[in-house]
């Protein structure tokens, strides 16, 4: 009689067990269907490369106004013409989008601040590191700092507080 009666609740264990994993297979076939449903059925075998047109993308018309930008530049540090757009920031940004590195920065800099116009272009040198630093531009904040210290013009304190503070921001401590 035990065996029997054990033999019930064994029974009615098992069929609850079958329930509930039929209920939770039925759930992930409806999951399944909603899926389909939305993104589609999922593309097996090799990937096509599809052929896109670029037609004036972003990074064209961002390069393009910088190659203005510096070419304007080229003629300002001759003296031949006034300074591109909102002065020497807009120079440096353009060189940053152009991809020059700082060591390139800098002797165009140099070059310009030995020219003619040096006089005219110091004191936006002298406010071009907080306008880098509002950019987070940190990484050429020393050359300009060194570019400025080289001329005579040493930097505010507020300028190297404020690169401090971006430096612990990045986490930068070997700089």
């Amino acid at each position: 009689m035990a065996l029997v009666e054990a033999m019930s609740f064994v029974t009615s264990a098992v069929l609850e067990a079958a329930s509930l994993v039929w209920m939770e297979l039925v759930m992930f076939g409806a999951a399944a269907l909603v899926y389909v449903a939305c993104v589609g059925l999922p593309q097996w075998g090799p990937k096509k490369a599809m052929k896109t047109k670029k037609v004036g993308s972003h990074d064209d018309f961002a390069s393009r106004g910088a190659k203005e930008v510096y070419a304007h530049w080229q003629e300002a540090k001759k003296g031949n013409a006034k300074m591109p757009g909102s002065g020497l920031y807009a120079v440096v940004s353009a060189m940053r989008s152009l991809r020059m590195t700082a060591a390139e920065v800098d002797s165009e800099l140099r070059s310009a601040l030995s020219g003619v116009g040096a006089k005219q272009m110091l004191p936006e040198v002298e406010a071009l590191p907080a306008a880098l630093l509002r950019d987070d531009a940190v990484e050429w904040v020393p050359m300009v700092l060194a570019l400025l210290q080289d001329y005579g013009h040493p930097a505010d304190v507020s300028v190297y507080a404020l690169l401090m503070a971006a430096q612990l921001r990045r986490r930068d401590f070997a700089a």
